[in-house]
Protein backbone atom coordinates (compact mmCIF):
# COMPACT_ATOMS: atom_id res chain seq x y z
CA UNK A 1 0.00 0.00 0.00
CA UNK A 2 1.09 3.62 -0.94
CA UNK A 3 1.82 6.20 1.66
CA UNK A 4 2.22 9.79 1.20
CA UNK A 5 3.51 11.75 4.24
CA UNK A 6 3.45 16.17 4.45
CA UNK A 7 5.43 18.48 7.21
CA UNK A 8 4.80 21.89 7.74
CA UNK A 9 7.87 21.65 10.20
CA UNK A 10 11.12 23.28 8.71
CA UNK A 11 13.78 22.31 10.94
CA UNK A 12 16.60 20.24 8.97
CA UNK A 13 17.37 17.84 12.01
CA UNK A 14 13.59 16.61 11.96
CA UNK A 15 13.25 16.13 9.00
CA UNK A 16 16.72 13.97 8.93
CA UNK A 17 15.69 12.04 11.95
CA UNK A 18 12.26 11.45 10.58
CA UNK A 19 13.95 9.85 7.54
CA UNK A 20 16.08 8.14 9.60
CA UNK A 21 13.82 6.46 11.92
CA UNK A 22 11.68 5.84 8.68
CA UNK A 23 14.82 3.84 7.69
CA UNK A 24 15.78 2.47 10.37
CA UNK A 25 12.75 1.31 12.38
CA UNK A 26 9.59 1.52 10.70
CA UNK A 27 8.01 -1.14 9.03
CA UNK A 28 8.18 0.30 5.51
CA UNK A 29 5.95 -2.67 2.81
CA UNK A 30 5.17 -0.34 -0.01
CA UNK A 31 6.00 3.04 -1.45
CA UNK A 32 6.63 6.02 0.60
CA UNK A 33 6.69 9.65 -0.10
CA UNK A 34 7.20 12.36 2.11
CA UNK A 35 7.08 16.02 1.08
CA UNK A 36 8.89 18.31 3.59
CA UNK A 37 10.18 22.30 3.09
CA UNK A 38 13.37 23.07 5.29
CA UNK A 39 14.02 26.83 6.77
CA UNK A 40 17.61 28.42 4.98
CA UNK A 41 20.16 25.74 5.52
CA UNK A 42 23.47 24.32 3.27
CA UNK A 43 23.25 20.10 3.68
CA UNK A 44 26.52 18.46 2.80
CA UNK A 45 26.13 14.91 1.34
CA UNK A 46 28.03 11.93 3.76
CA UNK A 47 31.75 12.51 2.35
CA UNK A 48 31.86 16.35 1.61
CA UNK A 49 34.00 18.18 2.88
CA UNK A 50 32.39 21.40 4.24
CA UNK A 51 35.24 23.78 3.92
CA UNK A 52 35.66 23.07 0.73
CA UNK A 53 31.87 23.13 -0.28
CA UNK A 54 30.73 26.18 1.39
CA UNK A 55 31.41 29.39 3.28
CA UNK A 56 31.26 28.69 6.37
CA UNK A 57 31.68 31.76 7.96
CA UNK A 58 28.99 33.57 5.82
CA UNK A 59 26.71 30.69 7.21
CA UNK A 60 27.45 31.73 10.22
CA UNK A 61 27.50 35.27 10.02
CA UNK A 62 23.48 34.84 8.04
CA UNK A 63 22.90 32.40 10.66
CA UNK A 64 22.01 29.77 8.17
CA UNK A 65 22.50 26.28 9.39
CA UNK A 66 24.90 23.86 7.95
CA UNK A 67 23.34 19.85 8.15
CA UNK A 68 25.37 16.55 6.86
CA UNK A 69 22.56 13.77 5.27
CA UNK A 70 23.56 10.40 5.38
CA UNK A 71 22.97 10.10 1.96
CA UNK A 72 25.61 10.91 -0.65
CA UNK A 73 25.30 13.95 -3.14
CA UNK A 74 26.50 17.61 -3.64
CA UNK A 75 26.11 20.26 -1.48
CA UNK A 76 22.95 22.12 -1.62
CA UNK A 77 21.43 25.06 -0.15
CA UNK A 78 17.41 25.10 0.79
CA UNK A 79 15.15 27.22 1.91
CA UNK A 80 11.52 27.99 2.15
CA UNK A 81 11.48 28.06 -1.63
CA UNK A 82 12.44 25.05 -2.02
CA UNK A 83 10.60 21.47 -1.85
CA UNK A 84 11.73 18.45 -0.90
CA UNK A 85 10.62 15.17 -1.65
CA UNK A 86 11.83 11.40 0.10
CA UNK A 87 10.66 8.43 -1.34
CA UNK A 88 11.03 5.25 0.24
CA UNK A 89 10.73 1.32 -0.19
CA UNK A 90 11.31 -1.46 0.32
CA UNK A 91 14.82 -2.15 -2.05
CA UNK A 92 13.11 -5.02 -3.94
CA UNK A 93 10.50 -2.75 -5.17
CA UNK A 94 12.55 0.33 -5.46
CA UNK A 95 12.69 2.29 -8.72
CA UNK A 96 14.78 5.71 -8.69
CA UNK A 97 12.98 6.48 -12.56
CA UNK A 98 9.58 6.20 -10.99
CA UNK A 99 10.26 8.34 -8.53
CA UNK A 100 11.37 10.80 -11.09
CA UNK A 101 8.45 10.00 -13.10
CA UNK A 102 6.25 10.94 -10.12
CA UNK A 103 7.85 14.28 -9.95
CA UNK A 104 8.09 15.12 -13.41
CA UNK A 105 4.30 14.30 -13.75
CA UNK A 106 3.57 16.69 -10.70
CA UNK A 107 5.64 19.41 -12.01
CA UNK A 108 3.90 18.68 -15.30
CA UNK A 109 0.27 19.07 -13.72
CA UNK A 110 1.66 22.70 -12.76
CA UNK A 111 3.11 23.49 -15.87
CA UNK A 112 6.21 23.22 -15.81
CA UNK A 113 7.48 20.98 -18.75
CA UNK A 114 10.53 19.49 -16.87
CA UNK A 115 13.27 16.16 -18.10
CA UNK A 116 15.60 14.06 -16.88
CA UNK A 117 18.96 14.88 -17.04
CA UNK A 118 22.18 13.20 -16.52
CA UNK A 119 21.71 10.07 -13.90
CA UNK A 120 19.39 11.95 -11.21
CA UNK A 121 18.62 15.39 -12.33
CA UNK A 122 15.48 17.15 -13.40
CA UNK A 123 16.13 20.24 -15.87
CA UNK A 124 13.53 22.77 -17.18
CA UNK A 125 14.66 24.89 -20.23
CA UNK A 126 18.34 23.71 -19.97
CA UNK A 127 18.89 24.69 -16.39
CA UNK A 128 19.03 22.15 -13.18
CA UNK A 129 15.66 22.63 -10.78
CA UNK A 130 16.09 19.36 -8.97
CA UNK A 131 18.87 16.98 -7.65
CA UNK A 132 18.58 13.58 -5.68
CA UNK A 133 20.95 11.72 -3.11
CA UNK A 134 20.47 8.08 -2.58
CA UNK A 135 20.77 6.08 0.46
CA UNK A 136 20.66 1.89 0.90
CA UNK A 137 19.68 0.20 3.93
CA UNK A 138 20.49 -3.42 3.19
CA UNK A 139 20.31 -5.19 6.40
CA UNK A 140 16.81 -3.67 6.28
CA UNK A 141 16.37 -4.39 2.85
CA UNK A 142 15.05 -0.22 2.48
CA UNK A 143 15.87 2.52 0.26
CA UNK A 144 15.88 6.16 0.15
CA UNK A 145 15.68 8.87 -2.54
CA UNK A 146 15.43 12.33 -1.72
CA UNK A 147 15.72 15.65 -3.86
CA UNK A 148 15.20 18.98 -4.06
CA UNK A 149 12.72 21.36 -6.01
CA UNK A 150 13.30 24.86 -6.79
CA UNK A 151 10.20 26.37 -6.96
CA UNK A 152 11.23 30.29 -5.07
CA UNK A 153 14.47 30.00 -3.59
CA UNK A 154 16.70 32.54 -3.07
CA UNK A 155 19.33 31.96 -5.65
CA UNK A 156 21.42 34.90 -4.84
CA UNK A 157 21.85 33.18 -1.25
CA UNK A 158 22.68 29.48 -3.23
CA UNK A 159 25.91 31.65 -4.83
CA UNK A 160 26.60 33.34 -1.55
CA UNK A 161 26.69 30.28 0.29
CA UNK A 162 28.12 27.66 -2.10
CA UNK A 163 31.82 26.96 -3.68
CA UNK A 164 31.69 24.24 -5.86
CA UNK A 165 34.50 22.99 -7.84
CA UNK A 166 35.88 25.03 -10.50
CA UNK A 167 37.08 22.05 -12.26
CA UNK A 168 32.79 20.81 -12.20
CA UNK A 169 31.76 24.37 -13.06
CA UNK A 170 34.25 24.21 -16.50
CA UNK A 171 33.23 20.28 -16.85
CA UNK A 172 29.44 21.81 -17.99
CA UNK A 173 30.89 24.73 -19.56
CA UNK A 174 29.08 27.24 -17.33
CA UNK A 175 30.60 30.21 -15.08
CA UNK A 176 28.98 29.90 -11.37
CA UNK A 177 26.57 27.40 -9.81
CA UNK A 178 23.73 30.12 -10.06
CA UNK A 179 24.12 29.82 -14.01
CA UNK A 180 23.91 26.00 -14.03
CA UNK A 181 20.15 26.38 -11.40
CA UNK A 182 16.89 28.42 -12.60
CA UNK A 183 13.73 27.96 -10.27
Amino acid sequence: RSRILRSEEHDIVFHFAAEDYLMQKAQVTGPLMYLWRPGPVVTIGRHQNPWKECKLAELEADGVSLARRRSGGGCVFQDLGCSVFTFLAPSADFNIDRNLDIVLGALRRCGVDAEKKGRNDLTFEGRKISGSAFRHAPDRGVSLHHGTVLVDTDLQALQKYLTPDKRKLQAKGISSVGARVMN
